[in-house]
């Protein structure tokens, strides 16, 4: 794998959350990914909390492997996550929420080959 010689920015991708959890995204094969920002949009009037979690490949969504959980978003908030976080081959980035399509993910960051 690459030790981040090239690197390209891009949307890693978006969704509308559901009460099951969603992948956005998933590393490609020979590739680590970075992900440097997520926003989270409440695009309804209520409060309602969220769900983001980077899986490693295999595996499945849960405490140990949460960005943020059951963390609250106002009615029409945004929350904007932006750090950094690898992901390794086969990783994935996923989400959900209380209430179906109420939030909506958009994640963005770079792959290195």
């Amino acid at each position: 794998m690459g030790q981040y010689q090239n690197i390209v920015g891009k949307k890693l991708g978006s969704a509308i959350a559901s009460t099951s959890y969603v992948t956005i995204f998933t590393v490609p094969e020979l590739t680590r990914t970075y992900v440097k920002d997520i926003n989270a949009c409440n695009v309804t009037a209520n409060n309602h909390n969220c769900y983001i979690h980077i899986v490693p490949s295999g595996g499945t969504a849960g405490i140990s492997n949460a960005i943020l959980y059951n963390f609250l978003i106002g009615g029409h908030d945004v929350y904007n996550w932006n750090g950094l976080a690898i992901m390794n081959a086969g990783d994935t980035l996923q989400v959900k929420a209380d209430v179906a399509n109420a939030i909506c993910f958009y994640v963005s960051g770079a792959d290195a080959t």
